[in-house]
């Protein structure tokens, strides 16, 4: 194990290394990072041998399903119009609003 003064010296005569670690590791991260955003949206057509020897992008592979989920998500977290009606109080100055006809 080494003392304070032995850390010391090797910072002084290796600071360049100890510098540049940070630089180091946020230019392997940004790069690792816009590959995984690549390979997830492209290619958009399977690439290779079907059925398991090849790649396609996760977002055009699994488009339809992840369409109907924010469908379902959407239509079933918008409040409809008998609930709010029943929840909000009336506002007097806009209660000559009509409404059309269903």
């Amino acid at each position: 194990m080494q003392n304070l003064e032995q850390i010391i010296v090797d910072v002084q005569q290796n600071w360049v290394i100890y510098a540049s670690m940070p630089f180091v590791a946020a230019a392997i991260g940004f790069v690792t990072k816009i590959i995984a955003i690549h390979m997830m949206f492209e290619p958009i057509e399977f690439v290779g041998k079907k059925p398991w020897f090849g790649w396609q992008g996760i977002v055009p592979r699994n488009a339809a399903r992840m369409a109907g989920i924010a469908v379902d998500t959407l239509s079933n977290g918008c409040p409809r119009r008998s609930n709010t009606s029943k929840a909000t109080p009336p506002m007097p100055w806009i209660s000559s609003t009509t409404y059309p006809k269903k």
